[in-house]
């Protein structure tokens, strides 16, 4: 009997050590998880920046490509309504 309890504890004493590893290996796992969610928003936060200057230079962009536009079309404009005598 002695034999077989010897067994037993072995036997709990090997999964409480299971145990504490799993436990210390979930903890590891959160702190990776809460550092890749900070880092997920700081990547977010950067996008963001990034989307906004192309939409500022986008928007400087047509409106420059509206001008040139405008002008050539005046241009052909008084080419065809007043040609040289």
């Amino acid at each position: 009997m002695d034999n077989l309890e010897q067994k037993f504890d072995t036997k709990i004493d090997k999964l409480d050590q299971k145990l504490d590893h799993v436990q210390r290996d979930v903890t590891i796992l959160k702190l990776d998880v809460e550092t890749l969610k900070t880092d997920n928003n700081q990547i977010v936060k950067r996008v963001d920046s990034i989307d906004t200057r192309l939409n500022t230079i986008t928007i400087g962009v047509f409106g420059l490509i509206g001008v040139l536009i405008t002008g050539l079309l005046t241009f052909i404009g008084k080419l065809v309504f007043f040609p040289n005598p």
